[in-house]
């Protein structure tokens, strides 16, 4: 679900509502779908071979199907995210120009080591590094928000801080009230 969930990031980034159209909305369940189902069966990947004891996968038929919905929406998001960036201007260029950085070392990286060494070079031994590219990711966001005021997180810090304070008054809350009843009745 990463290739369709980043295309509607990007499509819809920095507004609020998802713009794409039905028949395009469908479209792209279907691939994400078919591509899910597929990879659940042995579809995607046929089996698992062990040459100089690394585990390589066997690809399958349906490998194609994943190329489009992982590596195809990828680069098509890189697309749209470049087009947003060149048409933005002032403040809001320079807080795409982060985020762009931040998905597309990400991605990137994502899909070179858990589908391209793997698939194409029969290599997985850097796999490990693909969950940790998202730390790429979490950092440009993060720079962007406190250096160029990329999200307004002002409400999310409120609701943050005001929802704790309610958690720890209603757990001291819970406690004293646990904690006389255990008096009255040891």
């Amino acid at each position: 679900f990463i290739g369709p969930t980043l295309l509607l990031l990007t499509h819809t980034f920095p507004k609020d509502k998802i713009k794409l159209s039905i028949p395009k909305l469908m479209a792209l369940s279907a691939l994400c779908f078919t591509s899910a189902t597929a990879s659940l069966l042995p579809y995607v990947f046929t089996g698992i071979e062990y040459p100089n004891g690394e585990p390589v996968p066997t690809p399958g038929p349906a490998i194609p199907i994943f190329f489009i919905d992982f590596a195809g929406l990828f680069v098509f998001s890189f697309v749209l995210l470049i087009y947003k960036y060149r048409k933005s201007i002032g403040l809001e260029k320079v807080q795409h120009y982060y985020f762009l950085l931040g998905i597309i070392i990400t991605f990137s990286m994502m899909a070179i080591t858990t589908v391209v060494f793997v698939v194409i070079f029969k290599f997985s031994g850097l796999v490990f590094l693909g969950p940790i590219s998202a730390l790429f990711l979490i950092a440009f966001v993060a720079y962007a928000i406190v250096r160029h005021r990329f999200l307004d997180i002002r409400l999310v810090v409120a609701r943050t801080v005001s929802f704790s304070l309610l958690i720890v008054y209603v757990g001291l809350v819970y406690a004293l009230l646990f904690a006389s009843l255990l008096a009255l009745f040891p």
